[in-house]
């Protein structure tokens, strides 16, 4: 397989996140903890997640509908799904990103 198609297709694979947080609450500090270990641990480093503090950047917030922070968009979905809360249910983050079956 060349360069080209292997970059295309691992881009493909990849989960692509949007994390809506409202500084250091609580509930937003377990959301960050939770995504980032389904990402490191379920889904090995296979994603793309930005970070978005909504108390610094609320324009992002806006122009994405967000209204309640946490809030999780996971734009590589089609339609794109959105989750809100802790994200503390990882098998439901999972269900809604697609993954049928448990991964390592």
């Amino acid at each position: 397989m060349n360069q080209s198609k292997k970059k295309e297709r691992h881009q493909r694979d990849r989960y692509q996140m949007k994390l809506f947080v409202a500084g250091d609450d609580r509930n937003s500090r377990m959301a960050r903890n939770s995504l980032e270990q389904l990402c490191e641990i379920k889904l090995q480093g296979q994603c793309d997640l930005e970070i978005f503090d909504v108390l610094q950047d609320f324009e992002s917030a806006l122009q994405h509908n967000v209204l309640v922070a946490p809030t999780l968009i996971i734009t590589s979905t089609q339609p794109p799904t959105t989750i809100i809360g802790s994200l503390d249910d990882s098998h439901e983050v999972l269900k809604a990103l697609g993954v049928t079956e448990e991964i390592p």
